[in-house]
């Protein structure tokens, strides 16, 4: 069974983040979104992402066009937030990570966009599935820094693309087949800034009850001192 959790954090007034699955007889629906925005905005376009992503598939889901419904409806919630924020001052600027996973059967369809995070375990090995889009990330990809170097960068939280902030959204949608994972890890980056991989690894490892996981999890990146709010969602590759 899916598990998920979702905290503010040590020291943010509200919790950007949103982070929900559905799971149907036909479809399984698993996402994460870390809200951006001032005046409560990023709550809000965090939301009504997941809100209208979740309700477009329900309607619309079709199995053999699944990855074409995935995008469809990602883009149709694109174009309301970036409407609201048009269209009210308050909302003005307002847009979300987006990162996401329809399991159709024996393949998983991921779309992505920001930096919240994709991983796959599978045994005792983790990698993780997404790309970053980040300004950071882009200077790690032509050398001017290292991944270590990222992680404590004062730009680590500029991102380059994001749901809501523009008319039309570039995704990364990737195609997995489940033989490759046991569970799907999804994650803002208020638990990656503070929590490596191999750390969520032998967690897992060591606590494979799903609930107990993620409570670690939130509790570790806590104790760190994340500055961030913290989410984070677990799926087995059987829709455990």
């Amino acid at each position: 069974m899916a598990e998920k959790m979702s905290d503010i954090g040590n020291y943010r007034e509200t919790n950007e983040d949103f982070v929900d699955y559905d799971i149907t007889k036909d479809y399984g629906f698993y996402i994460v979104c870390d809200g951006i925005g001032g005046h409560r905005a990023g709550e809000i376009a965090s939301r009504e992402a997941v809100e209208l992503i979740r309700n477009y598939i329900r309607e619309y889901y079709n199995r053999s066009i699944a990855p074409q419904i995935l995008e469809s409806a990602i883009q149709k919630a694109n174009r309301e937030v970036y409407r609201m924020s048009s269209e009210k001052a308050e909302y003005s600027g307002m847009g979300t990570t987006i990162t996401c996973a329809l399991d159709v059967g024996s393949e998983v369809f991921l779309a992505h966009a920001g930096d919240s995070s994709a991983y796959l375990i599978k045994d005792d090995r983790i990698a993780k599935l997404t790309r970053d889009h980040s300004l950071v990330q882009e200077m790690v990809d032509i050398g001017t820094l290292t991944e270590e170097e990222m992680v404590r960068h004062p730009q680590k939280n500029i991102i380059t693309r994001s749901l809501g902030t523009k008319d039309e959204l570039k995704l990364d949608i990737l195609e997995v087949d489940k033989s490759h994972f046991d569970y799907m890890l999804l994650c803002t980056d208020g638990l990656t800034d503070y929590v490596t991989k191999e750390e969520m690894l032998q967690a897992h490892l060591n606590e494979p009850d799903n609930k107990k996981f993620v409570e670690m999890m939130v509790n570790l990146a806590k104790e760190r001192g994340s500055q961030d709010n913290i989410s984070l969602l677990i799926f087995g590759g059987d829709r455990r």
